[in-house]
């Protein structure tokens, strides 16, 4: 495929997207860096009563954080691109622009020399900038396309990092990530839905009822059926099920239940619309009571 206006060759866009990788490999930071960074100079202790606040709390401050370093990773990567574009087609097309724009260009030993003149340079630029921007659009897409996807996942990377380090770091339970999880999981083939297990996968081999097995979506929509189908396929005895979402049909919910799937929630949405519903818990009611109960049963044998 050959590169024109409006696409890149494939060699070219492979190169752009590894320097668009690299680039946002060197300034965005992992989502649990972000999460360690904001807290450092907070008290949180007082507000294991306010879980669900203090996910939110952190959501935002986190999201901040990444939207200043994303803001970074554009200036650095965009400064690459017109270095790129000078470099790669400006320079080359100035002898093409000069007839074009009826510069003298008798007193220049060569292009570079040309491009140098300030004001030659600023006629050059303005100019051919429109013929400049069309040229430049396939790579300004490519860089849109990855902060998008960006961030499309580090939404659940960060979710799940959250719920990590308040389960680990402010409350002290024992907790397998996936991350820890992953040989044992894909052993299992329980990789497409676990994303967590308290106390412990070797606790999980021995006691599997005893055991709370953790998963995580920012936002039901549909996905909640997948849960359902590897519960039932994995055979677990029962899930829980973490999510941010407001807004879930009481559908969702019995089809939920039917499968022992535990649906845990913001408090302010548990107390607004799910109050006497036994199987939706908040936050609150996870950490502060079923946790202590199941790990109460581990600290006894």
């Amino acid at each position: 495929m050959g590169e024109n206006d409006l696409e890149l060759s494939e060699e070219s866009s492979k190169l752009w997207k590894k320097k668009i990788s690299e680039t946002r490999n060197e300034i965005i930071k992992q989502p649990l860096e972000y999460i360690k960074e904001y807290l450092r100079n907070k008290n949180v202790e007082n507000m294991k009563n306010e879980v669900s606040n203090m996910i939110l709390m952190i959501r935002e401050g986190v999201w901040q954080e990444y939207l200043k370093d994303e803001d970074k990773f554009h200036k650095i990567i965009l400064e690459k691109l017109t270095k790129y574009s000078n470099n790669e087609n400006e320079l080359k097309k100035i002898i093409e622009y000069k007839e074009k724009l009826n510069l003298d260009t008798s007193n220049y030993i060569n292009v570079k020399e040309l491009y140098n003149d300030e004001k030659c340079k600023m006629k050059i630029i303005s100019e051919s900038m429109g013929e400049f921007n069309s040229k430049i659009m396939p790579y300004i897409y490519q860089i849109i396309l990855s902060t998008t996807n960006s961030r499309r996942s580090r939404s659940g990377k960060t979710f799940e990092s959250i719920m990590e380090y308040i389960i680990v770091s402010i409350f002290g339970y024992p907790y397998s990530t996936q991350a820890n999880l992953k040989a044992y999981l894909k052993e299992k083939n329980m990789g497409k839905l676990v994303d967590g297990i308290i106390p412990s996968a070797e606790k999980y081999e021995i006691n599997r009822q005893r055991c709370i097995v953790i998963s995580m979506k920012t936002s039901l929509r549909e996905r909640w059926q997948q849960v359902i189908e590897e519960v039932d396929r994995t055979k677990m005895p029962g899930i829980h099920l973490f999510t941010l979402d407001t807004i879930i049909t009481r559908a969702t919910i019995e089809n939920l239940k039917r499968n022992n799937i535990n649906l845990v929630v913001l408090k302010e949405v548990k107390d607004k619309y799910y109050e006497k519903e036994t199987s939706v818990l908040s936050y609150e009611d996870f950490l502060l009571d079923v946790v202590p109960h199941e790990l109460s049963y581990w600290d006894n044998k």
